[in-house]
This record gives C-alpha cells, structure tokens and sequence, in this order.
C-alpha cells in the first residue's frame, strides 16, 4: 500500500515537471521568437521628448514602435531601481516590470507584457508608455514625439465621484479610484464635504438615505472624521479623506483632480480651499498644478482665487441662474476655459454660443455611448461618465 501511494506521487511529481518544462519552453520559443522580430527589423525611429533628442533609437515591432525604458525614464526624472525586476521610482512613484504584469506603485496597469527585455535592456511600447506616463505618443515618419499632457481637457472623460466600483456609484472611495485609474481615467471628479470635526472627506452628503444606501446603518447628519474612515461603504470599500486624495495624486504623477464642494457659503468655501492647499502643501506641493476647482458662481471663484490661483477652473453651471452671455462675459475675463454643465442644459443654442467664443464644454453625467455620440455632434467635448470606459470612447466614439 505504501509503495503503491509513493509510486503515485513520483508519477505526480513528475507529471509536474514535465508540465513546468513546457511552460518555461514555451515561453523561452515565444522570447525568441520576439528577439529574433527586433533583430529583423531595420525600423529605426528618433525619440523626442519635446524638442530633446533622446539618445537611443526606437525599433518598430510590428504596428508598434518600442523605446529604451533608461533613456525615457531618466529623461523624466525617474530613477532606476536595483530590484530582481525592472524598476523606476520618481518620488512616491514607483513603475515595475516583471514577466506577467507592468505595475505603478502595486497597482497592475498592464497584463499583455507590451514591453520586451533584450539582453537585460527594457523596452517599451507607445501605446505602454502613454499609459505609464500621463503623456502624448505622436509617430511621424520615423520620428516619434513625446510629450507631457498639460493640458487635462485632451481627457474626454471624467470619472465622476471617482468613477463606479463593483457597479455601485457614487462611493469616492479608495477602491473606485484603484479601479477607474487601472481601466485608464486620468480626470477624477471628487465630491468634497466637512466632517463634524471640520475635516474634509470624499462625500457626497450626509442624509440619512446616503448611509442606508451605503449600508452605514440609521444615521444622520455628519460624523467625526475617525467615525467616517472606520465606517466602511458597503460593507468593503474605504471612505477617503483628503490627505489621502493628496498622496494618491502624489503617488500617481499623471492624475487631475476636479472638485465639488457643493457649497455657495463664502465661510465654508473659504475652510474648504484654505485646507485643500495646506494639505496639498503638505503633502507635495505639485499637486496643486493638477487640482481643479469646480465652482458655481462668480462670487466663489473669487473666493477660491484669493486663497491659492489655481491655475484651471471649471465653472459649472447647475447652481447659476446667469445667461449665458453672463458667463460667457465672466469665463472670458477671468481666463476660464471650460463650463461643464447638467445635459439638461446641453442645448444646441447654448453650446455652440460657448464654443463660437473659444470656450470647452462638459456635460454631467451620462453612461450611454449613444447619448455621448449625440453631444460630440453638437459639439460637446468631455463628459462626466460612471460607466463609459476610455477605451469603449476611443473605440465606439
């Protein structure tokens, strides 16, 4: 009896073995495989990073142009880590590669291993690149151009209320952020609200119906920051306060954050924003390049302004009852770019007024392509969505 279980162990282990041969076989013939491509090609590409020549050439594997990770991460400021993978660290950022997945800072961002390791020397794809590194990929001939998104409006999408988590809206939580960054969103909308304590969390409100959806139990009216962070939302995801917003946008360099606080009281705007920059300042200070304030009258942009000038506004529209020749007037004065707006008011008329004038318009919030494809016609360029996916946009858009 025992000689007959030993017997089947070894006819396992080996079984084993022989499967784990394979696999490593496989996978060394499709490494091959690959090298033996590069080493075919004669694509050769100049790299630019703005207007600065990188000093290493790109190669083109198939539609696909491929660039020494070193050279592009150096030149952004990254640096390279002694690790059993590949990795850069730029301040609390930090980008792995291994054999199965690309990571930032833990979180995986690609599974389709659009990189290629050629004797110990990284390469990366366009297409990766653009998602690692909040950047533009242009080939032009055989010149390839990088350069760095400044300007958040060539982002069609914003998450709102940090994008859907397990098809549930509206949480602001940790997790809803985790998920829409890792299916592309770079532009998050947040809602933003003060605790019993005067601390600022990501909240939409504190109603009574809000904890029973959240199944937080019979409450009402705000809680102490310590009773939000120990409540969970749904019973798994994790509330956020602002200080946590900061060090994610700290962490994830590529990240812009929109604003809703919600409040038209010059007192409590005024302990909204003189937060947001102190923790902002406390935490790392470039953020606030990437944080941008939505607000609903000119009274509290003002307000906003004379706390810290940002450097973009939204002013949106669902608090207002100005024509929109008033806002027109005042967008233009003060250097605001972009009114979002409920669809409700997505009218042609208005829409194209704001456009003929130089101005960007979003629409809040819709989770239909159809409905997105009718305002792009009209001439609507970004949209507040808990559901459309960037890539479902670039695909069916």
């Amino acid at each position: 009896m025992y000689n007959k279980r030993k017997r089947g162990l070894m006819k396992k282990s080996l079984i084993l073995l022989v499967l784990v041969w394979l696999l490593v076989s496989c996978g060394n013939e499709e490494m091959e495989k690959e090298n033996e491509r590069v080493e075919d090609s004669s694509e050769e590409y100049s790299i630019f990073f703005s207007d600065d020549l990188l000093e290493s050439k790109g190669f083109a594997v198939g539609d696909k142009v491929y660039i020494k990770a070193d050279d592009l991460f150096g030149h952004m400021g990254y640096e390279a880590l002694e690790s059993a993978n590949k990795a850069y660290r730029n301040g609390r950022e930090m980008i792995s590669f291994n054999r199965e997945v690309v990571s930032k800072n833990d979180l995986v961002i690609d599974q389709y291993n659009d990189y290629l390791l050629i004797d110990n020397v990284l390469y990366i794809n366009n297409k990766l690149v653009e998602k690692l590194l909040g950047v533009s990929v242009e080939i032009e001939g055989k010149n390839v151009r990088i350069e760095p998104i400044s300007d958040w409006t060539k982002y069609p999408l914003i998450a709102h209320a940090m994008g859907n988590v397990g098809g549930k809206l509206a949480t602001n939580s940790r997790e809803a952020f985790y998920y829409s960054y890792q299916n592309g969103y770079r532009l998050f909308e947040c809602d933003l609200i003060l605790t019993s304590d005067q601390k600022l969390v990501a909240r939409h409100d504190w109603s009574a119906e809000r904890y029973k959806e959240f199944m937080q139990g019979d409450l009402k009216g705000a809680l102490s920051l310590s009773e939000v962070k120990s409540k969970l939302i749904y019973n798994k995801y994790h509330a956020l306060d602002f200080k946590d917003i900061a060090l994610l946008m700290s962490e994830f360099r590529d990240v812009y954050l929109v604003t809703d606080t919600k409040e038209l009281d010059f007192e409590t705007v005024t302990l909204q924003f003189e937060l947001i920059t102190s923790i902002a300042k406390q935490v790392d200070e470039s953020i606030l390049d990437r944080i941008i304030p939505q607000f609903y009258t000119p009274g509290v942009y003002r307000t906003i302004h004379d706390i810290y000038p940002f450097r973009s506004y939204i002013f949106t529209l669902y608090l207002t009852d100005m024509k929109k020749e008033e806002i027109r007037d005042f967008a233009l004065e003060h250097e605001v770019r972009v009114i979002t707006m409920p669809y409700t008011l997505a009218t042609k008329e208005n829409v194209t007024f704001l456009k003929d004038n130089g101005l960007i318009t979003y629409v809040h919030t819709l989770n239909g392509m159809m409905d997105v494809k009718q305002y792009l016609k009209m001439g609507i360029q970004g949209f507040y969505t808990d559901f459309i996916l960037p890539s479902y946009f670039e695909l069916e858009k």
